[in-house]
């Protein structure tokens, strides 16, 4: 999420790699309800097989399954623990 980006730039300095890093950083987590900004039961869901295409956009199957949230939670948890925080921003 954001990681690898983040090391290319801090090794060659090109912005490119940062603004790449803080893409994914923020694209990964816009279909899951990790802040509870979404409106979800509970923080940390996400919906499976979302629609983004007409017609129907924006709804899914209305279920979880858990390896949903393993694979956007995973990665955020490696970057608060490499870098000490969720936020490439506030490094």
């Amino acid at each position: 999420m954001g990681r690898g980006a983040d090391k290319l730039f801090r090794v060659t300095g090109e912005e490119h790699w940062r603004d790449y890093a803080l893409f994914l950083q923020d694209a990964t987590k816009q279909a899951m309800d990790w802040d509870g900004a979404l409106g979800y039961a509970h923080a940390g869901l996400m919906n499976e097989a979302i629609g983004l295409s007409m017609p129907g956009r924006g709804h899914g199957v209305a279920k979880y399954l858990p390896w949903l949230g393993c694979a956007v939670l995973e990665p955020m948890v490696r970057l608060r623990e490499e870098y000490g925080s969720y936020d490439l921003r506030k490094l």
